[in-house]
């Protein structure tokens, strides 16, 4: 089994890739920038992004999980069971050389069929998926360096609690719409929008697909999933949804108590509403059941 060891690749500490202290109101860490990488399939461009999960005390080993969409891995829609593709391309930071973008060849099928290390959400209409990558980091061990630690990944239920997220709420998609990029980096583009919807996972939306077989059909979306306005376009599918860093202050008495809110993942970006401009997002408690 591929592994890779805590205090080499993640380090001893949540702070070691999330520097609560240095970051400012608004913004973004740029760590978190680094984490998401560039998808293709055939011609088609779209976003993904490193998630690690810590090993447990006993065995100080963990894992690296690439996340996205199922349609970033094949032919895939709401109305269409997904057909996995032979490979995809991802285009990973590489700090060892003055970071330049570093392509990585991921076969899905390579015995001609799915490879097990693909976890698929089990709800056919859940759009994600978690690749276990913890090979790569045998053959480019400098990919560690930059991944989401799950812990940052935030449940719709802990949102109330560990955040000041609601209705109206800004947020920041991080992707590539339309493909777009800093030349010779696979820097991202962030986006802004608003939560749209409760975040109270029992939403329950219905929109058109054309099958492959060009009838139009009407899918059902219900359960953990909420909605995000703002101008999310192709390319930005598979990318996170992330919350500003915030400080929270809240009285209690003649006291002011102060929170500090960081960058967390609220979920992943699957696809637009009917050309709404409202995208559904399904929420990060899809993404935690795949990182086993």
């Amino acid at each position: 089994m591929n592994i890779f060891k805590i205090s080499a690749i993640f380090g001893l500490t949540l702070s070691s890739l999330v520097c609560f202290s240095q970051l400012q109101t608004g913004r973004l860490d740029e760590q978190i920038l680094k984490s998401i990488v560039v998808i293709k399939k055939g011609t088609a461009t779209g976003t993904g992004f490193l998630v690690g999960k810590l090993g447990s005390a006993n065995t100080g080993y963990g894992k690296l999980f690439l996340v996205t969409n199922k349609h970033m891995i094949g032919s895939y829609s709401l109305v269409d069971t997904l057909m996995i593709a032979d490979s995809i391309q991802i285009f990973f930071y590489d700090s060892s050389n003055n970071n330049q973008i570093l392509p990585i060849v991921l076969k899905l099928k390579p015995e001609g069929i799915p490879s097990h290390a693909i976890h698929l959400h089990p709800n056919p209409k859940v759009d994600v998926v978690a690749i276990d990558i913890t090979y790569i980091v045998n053959q480019v061990p400098e990919i560690y360096k930059y991944c989401i630690l799950s812990q940052m990944l935030l449940p719709l239920k802990e949102i109330p609690v560990e955040t000041n997220t609601g209705w109206g709420s800004p947020v920041f998609a991080i992707g590539y719409p339309f493909g777009i990029r800093v030349n010779n980096t696979n820097t991202p583009v962030l986006k802004s929008g608003i939560i749209a919807s409760a975040l109270t996972g029992d939403l329950e939306i219905a929109s058109s697909w054309k099958n492959r077989k060009g009838a139009i059909l009407t899918a059902v979306q219900s359960g953990s999933f909420f909605l995000v306005d703002g101008l999310i376009v192709g390319g930005n599918s598979g990318g996170p949804i992330v919350t500003p860093a915030e400080k929270i202050e809240r009285k209690l008495g003649d006291r002011t108590l102060a929170k500090y809110q960081p960058n967390y993942v609220l979920g992943i970006v699957s696809h637009g509403v009917s050309g709404s401009g409202i995208s559904t997002i399904f929420s990060s408690d899809t993404i935690i059941e795949l990182l086993y």
